[in-house]
């Protein structure tokens, strides 16, 4: 199935961005792997809940020590919840920037500095 979408998505044609290229590796490695007559496990997190509610000092500590995730899978989150900020704007005002210690910017959520 996976293979079908990657070819009828377009998955396949450049450029090559990086979830283009985690995509792809990721199938190599499953399709490896049971061509091996290995078993493969995936755990899928979904953290979004977290990320709004817990300091990301926390999620980074917990992340590394109770669940071993770490190099470049832990330097992947930090760099998607790093120097994050965020400001409102109301017409033609616009606050200052706000640094993000906890939540990320999403577009479901509207808040004020």
């Amino acid at each position: 199935m996976l293979t079908i979408y990657m070819i009828t998505s377009s998955l396949l044609i450049a450029p090559v961005t990086p979830q283009k290229r985690s995509l792809l590796r990721f199938h190599h490695d499953i399709t490896m792997t049971l061509d091996n007559k290995c078993t493969e496990v995936l755990v899928l997190l979904d953290l979004s809940a977290a990320f709004d509610v817990i300091n990301h000092g926390i999620i980074y500590e917990r992340l590394e020590h109770a669940y071993g995730i770490c190099n470049d899978a832990l330097n992947w989150i930090q760099s998607y919840l790093n120097n994050r900020t965020q400001c409102v704007a109301v017409g033609s005002c616009i606050s200052i920037d706000k640094h993000l210690n906890f939540g990320v910017l999403s577009l479901d959520h509207a808040s004020t500095v």
